[in-house]
């Protein structure tokens, strides 16, 4: 199957939403980045659900 390029205007991707072309397995982590140092970090996606340490949105 001959691939396409889909043409992306960098100053939109922010808070875009994607559906991959060929859906792999259930997702099982998630990568989180700091918005200052871009450290990240991976964690499996359940450990969001603590609310003793994980908090939605900006607080």
């Amino acid at each position: 199957m001959p691939t396409t390029k889909t043409r992306l205007n960098p100053d939109k991707l922010l808070n875009s939403k994607w559906t991959a072309a060929a859906p792999g397995g259930p997702v099982q982590t998630v990568t989180l980045e700091a918005v200052y140092t871009r450290r990240q970090s991976e964690l499996p996606w359940r450990a969001l659900t603590d609310a003793a340490q994980w908090l939605q949105g900006w607080k």
